[in-house]
């Protein structure tokens, strides 16, 4: 187990974050590989539950307004909103999605 691993699980436990929050957290985290299929997919189907749909919505706002050292939540969570577009030929993904952006609304 990595010390940045140990760390997380620490601050998830002082922090006493939710199931949701601490998914979210791991999702976007400043780990340089993105996160798993299977996570995301767990993040959405929390999504159907509103108060970890309040609980995720947050965390992302938190993520979105990190800067410095941590550019890579801010990354992580534009990349998955972008992600998330579908195109002619399949999801748009990684640097495909960066022209689909002007479709998002504001």
């Amino acid at each position: 187990m990595s010390t940045s691993s140990l760390r997380r699980q620490m601050k998830n436990i002082v922090h006493n974050y939710s199931e949701a929050e601490i998914k979210v957290r791991e999702a976007t985290s400043n780990d340089p590989w993105g996160p798993s299929s299977s996570l995301m997919s767990e993040i959405a189907d929390l999504t159907y539950n509103v108060v970890a749909f309040s609980e995720i919505m947050s965390m992302i706002w938190k993520r979105l307004n990190d800067h410095g050292k941590n550019w890579r939540h801010v990354y992580k969570v534009r990349l998955r909103r972008l992600g998330g577009l579908e195109g002619v030929a399949g999801p748009v993904q990684g640097l495909q999605a960066c022209p689909r952006a002007r479709l998002l609304p504001s």
